[in-house]
């Protein structure tokens, strides 16, 4: 898949393209969408393979970042369909309907406020979650509750984060060594002077709690870790019956 524009990837995109050939393969950058349309629980589009006829797709996952994978996977679902006959479009339809991707824009819910797991754990993948957000409309309305690894890009992560939210709760992954302290997460934060909130709570479902009481929509992102605790935590608290993180 190949958007084309600067020359010298022109060039590399010709060789890569004739040592594919070489292999049996086929490559092409007519592989464009059209009309669009990204959400939190899926997205739809038009795609054209190869300058051909154009087709509609729905998928269950969510994001900007998802069209470029929609693209790449019905691109090589096309090209595995020449092979096995069981791979039709419409089998291709379904698994993009029916495609399931836990952590990634996981949508659920703290009593009554709307919660986002997103592992995002690097620069790219916090830059692709704010920009979704944004186009949703949610970015301006919601808090984040952040925890990520100390080896991480921590300063490019959290100035992304403070750029595009108007809250952040940052805290830690429990029992992980890894766990970036929330203080020093904070002090990158405030070095940034920039017109956000910020505060601290050390554990995961009191930084929920926290952010609970000031906004409706929350995301939880920095790391696939956090994500997970955060899900524990859920499932444990509401089978006793706890609807935030003050009980």
């Amino acid at each position: 898949v190949f958007s084309g524009g600067n020359p010298c990837l022109e060039e590399i995109y010709e060789t890569l393209c004739e040592k594919i050939a070489n292999n049996g393969a086929v490559a092409s950058k007519n592989v464009i969408f059209r009309e669009s349309l990204v959400g939190i629980d899926g997205n739809s589009f038009e795609i054209s393979l190869c300058g051909g006829h154009w087709i509609k797709f729905s998928t269950s996952l969510g994001g900007t970042f998802q069209l470029d994978n929609a693209r790449t996977a019905i691109l090589a679902a096309s090209r595995l369909s020449r092979t096995y006959p069981l791979i039709t479009l419409e089998a291709m339809k379904r698994g993009m309907a029916m495609a399931r991707w836990p952590g990634r824009l996981e949508r659920t819910r703290f009593g009554q406020v709307s919660l986002i797991l997103d592992g995002a754990h690097n620069l790219g993948g916090i830059t692709a979650l704010a920009e979704t957000l944004s186009r949703c409309g949610l970015s301006k309305n919601s808090c984040v509750v952040f925890a990520a690894m100390k080896d991480k890009d921590l300063q490019g992560m959290i100035r992304k984060i403070c750029e595009s939210f108007p809250m952040v709760v940052f805290t830690s992954v429990p029992g992980s060594n890894r766990s970036a302290d929330p203080g020093d997460c904070l002090r990158i934060a405030k070095d940034l002077s920039l017109p956000v909130d910020l505060y601290i709570e050390k554990e995961p479902f009191l930084a929920i709690g926290k952010a609970s009481k000031k906004y409706d929509s929350i995301v939880c992102c920095g790391s696939l870790f956090l994500v997970g605790a955060v899900k524990v935590d859920l499932e444990r608290y509401s089978s006793h019956g706890v609807t935030d993180g003050n009980s």
